[in-house]
């Protein structure tokens, strides 16, 4: 055991044995300084493994994770993998929400062309008869103008006809 040579000096005593208990003491020292540095050395060397270099790895796989598709792919079986399912399922999360958002906009768009076209069609149909109108009520005006009745009673029993066919379609 490394203790054996240790002699406590009191009193006068050769110089030998003083220079000889230091020189123990000194190897003691340095043994116990080793050891601890050697246990310190291999505590870092643990704690790198175990949380430096997973917590790197997460780090680079955030960084590198561009969308919303990629998932970080680190082993841990500790708090970390704690921290990266948390961080998958908030990338699931916001990929579903995504989704929604993405979708709702698509039928809110496609809602708005649906909206327009009817209303284009609803305007188209208010032309038409507007304009069949206005051409019958010109000719009846015209064929007033030079007297000749029949076309007359003709254009005004055809827009009769053109707005009881409208009426009931609507």
């Amino acid at each position: 055991f490394i203790f054996k040579n240790l002699h406590l000096v009191i009193g006068d005593n050769t110089d030998s044995v003083y220079v000889h208990n230091i020189w123990t003491l000194s190897k003691l020292i340095l043994t116990v300084f080793i050891i601890l540095f050697v246990f310190v050395l291999g505590l870092y060397l643990l704690f790198v493994k175990k949380y430096i270099i997973p917590v790197k790895q997460i780090s680079n796989e955030m960084h590198n994770n561009h969308t919303y598709k990629d998932r970080i792919n680190v082993i841990c079986n500790d708090e970390l993998d704690v921290i990266v399912k948390s961080a998958n399922n908030m990338l699931d999360s916001l990929e579903m929400q995504s989704r929604k958002i993405l979708d709702n906009q698509r039928r809110l768009y496609e809602s708005e062309i649906q909206n327009q076209k009817s209303l284009l069609s609803n305007l188209q149909s208010q032309i038409n008869p507007h304009f069949l109108y206005n051409t019958l009520e010109c000719m009846r005006s015209i064929s007033s103008e030079y007297h000749c009745s029949q076309i007359s009673t003709m254009c005004v029993s055809l827009a009769k006809i053109f707005r009881y066919s409208i009426a009931n379609e609507v």
